[in-house]
């Protein structure tokens, strides 16, 4: 916009330049010659038609003086693509026109000229300042978007470790009290049992039931706490990646649950791949494992495909399979273990299986 500014400007001037003697045809035609060239330069910004366009009117200009007052503008076009061509537009109404045309047009031409080169380099330094600006604030954009993506991984990964360390304090405290309340209810448990059996009184026999019966009751407490505490605190993605760590294979993981799993649904993933590495292990060739856990709206499912190539024997049941598809139907899931392009097992527990007493 601000060279189309300056250029309609210098346009002005060159009006004003053309000699009053000059028929109004010819002069209307001298300004539409102008108007036209450097519209071509605009609208095409090329190097090589620039300089044919702008040749044509300096030589043009060299026969017809009365062109001469449109230097400027095509000046302005020339020093578009390299200001060194511009020192020829100022020195050339000085030589040439010095004596045969008007000297006061010469005059005004000259610094007129000189003039538009500084424009031109001003609009250059301007346009490289906004390129430069520009470049700078996608950078900055680039940046804050980098920034932002490395902030949300940092914050999921301190969520995960708050979450991990509250699993293992979970952990813990229900290790202490399986160890220490749990191992102290059943030696009381014990200790009312031989109280029972050494007394011979029938009404204090009946009082020491009564706590044996209290103990006991508290002591199933404890387990079920310590049960439900121990299933919350296993991080299904740690023990997977704690357990496939042990293993010697080419394994592809993929982990995509965002719910936090029940406890039975956990551990009988677990057992299943445990068993199944150790199948593979034993009675497979395969090199590489992949393994997908994914959770769906309403189930889990587990999938474990190797790329062994040998088929495993038909009519054996060594490789635990009945015992896998035990444990999952025990929760109200589906199992199918074929054997197509390696061995392969899927398992799909419904979400409510995992709360079934």
């Amino acid at each position: 916009m601000l060279v189309l500014i300056l250029k309609l400007v210098v346009m002005l001037f060159g009006i004003g330049l053309l000699e009053m003697e000059v028929s109004s045809v010819f002069s209307v035609a001298v300004f539409l010659i102008a108007v036209i060239l450097t519209s071509i330069n605009q609208y095409f910004n090329s190097h090589r038609v620039t300089i044919l366009s702008v040749g044509a009117y300096f030589i043009i200009s060299c026969f017809f003086p009365a062109f001469c007052p449109f230097l400027p503008l095509l000046c302005f076009d020339i020093c578009e693509v390299d200001r060194r061509y511009a020192v020829g537009f100022i020195v050339f109404p000085l030589i040439v026109y010095l004596d045969g045309w008007a000297l006061i047009n010469t005059i005004f031409l000259a610094p007129l000229l000189l003039l538009v080169v500084c424009m031109a380099y001003m609009c250059q330094q301007i346009r490289s300042l906004m390129e430069e600006n520009k470049r700078i604030r996608d950078s900055s954009t680039e940046l804050n978007l980098v920034l932002k993506e490395k902030n949300r991984h940092l914050m999921e990964k301190q969520t995960y470790e708050v979450h991990l360390a509250t699993l293992k304090e979970r952990n813990r405290i229900a290790r202490e009290i399986h160890d220490n309340v749990g191992h102290m209810l059943s030696r009381s448990i014990l200790q009312t049992g031989a109280l029972k059996v050494t007394n011979k009184d029938e009404r204090i026999n009946n009082q020491i039931g009564g706590i044996e019966e209290t103990l006991s009751m508290a002591m199933n407490s404890i387990r079920q706490s310590v049960h439900d505490l121990r299933d919350d605190s296993v991080d299904l993605r740690e023990a997977l990646d704690s357990l496939l760590m042990r293993v010697d294979y080419d394994i592809d993981l993929d982990y995509d649950v965002t719910q936090e799993m029940p406890g039975k649904i956990k551990y009988c993933f677990l057992t299943v791949l445990k068993e199944a590495l150790t199948n593979v292990s034993k009675h497979s060739d395969a090199t590489g494992i992949h393994i997908a856990v994914q959770e769906h709206p309403a189930i889990y499912q587990l999938l474990i495909h190797d790329n062994g190539t040998r088929e495993p024997s038909r009519g054996t049941d060594g490789m635990g399979i009945s015992g896998m598809e035990e444990r999952v139907r025990s929760l109200g899931g589906h199992f199918l273990a074929v054997w197509e392009n390696g061995f392969r097992i899927f398992i799909s527990i419904p979400k409510a299986g995992g709360h079934d007493e």
